[in-house]
C-alpha cells in the first residue's frame, strides 16, 4: 500500500509541488487492491485513477484552476 500512495504522490507532487500528506485525509484503499502486480496495467490504471480524483478533489476544494 506504502508504494501505491508513493506512486499517487509522485503525480500529485507533479502538478502541485506538494505532497499528498499535505492535504486532507483521500479514501487510497478505494482504489488498491493487493492482488495488483505494481508493473501491471490494472495497478498502474489505479493510481492514475487515484491521482486523478485526488487532484481534482484538491482543485475544487481549494478553488485552484490551473
Amino acid at each position: 500500500m506504502n508504494k501505491f500512495v508513493d506512486d499517487v504522490n509522485e503525480i500529485v507532487e507533479g502538478r502541485f509541488g506538494f505532497s499528498v500528506h499535505d492535504f486532507a485525509d483521500f479514501p487510497f484503499f478505494d482504489y488498491y487492491e493487493d492482488s495488483f502486480d505494481p508493473d501491471g496495467y490494472d495497478y498502474q490504471n489505479a493510481v492514475g485513477a487515484c491521482a486523478e480524483d485526488f487532484v481534482e478533489q484538491v482543485e475544487v476544494e481549494f478553488g485552484i484552476v490551473l
